[in-house]
């Protein structure tokens, strides 16, 4: 991990799970090979990559909460029901 910083680092999955016995990330080297992650860490690595991705998981998240709000409208003790996106903290690079 010297390397850390310089323009030449890189970081393979391969080498981060050996480094740091990473749970949730499964690699296969060689012909044919390739990387499986559990689906909050593939998600969390698109967000990443993609800014675009990241906010288009947000709108897609607000526009279900929406629709089932409005589905959940006709039940009783819908007042008493707690929405999930107020308690959820969003980033301000995000908004």
């Amino acid at each position: 991990m010297a390397e850390a910083g310089s323009n030449a680092f890189t970081m393979s999955p391969t080498k981060w799970v050996d480094l740091t016995a990473a749970v949730g990330i499964l690699t296969k080297n060689g012909a044919g090979g390739s990387t499986y992650a559990q689906r909050d860490i593939a998600f969390k690595f698109a967000n990443w990559v993609s800014v675009e991705f990241e906010l288009y998981l947000v709108m897609e998240f607000q526009r279900l909460k929406a629709k089932e709000q409005g589905r959940l409208a006709g039940q009783p003790n819908v007042s008493s029901r707690k929405s999930t996106t107020a308690s959820i903290p969003m980033p301000s690079s995000v908004i």
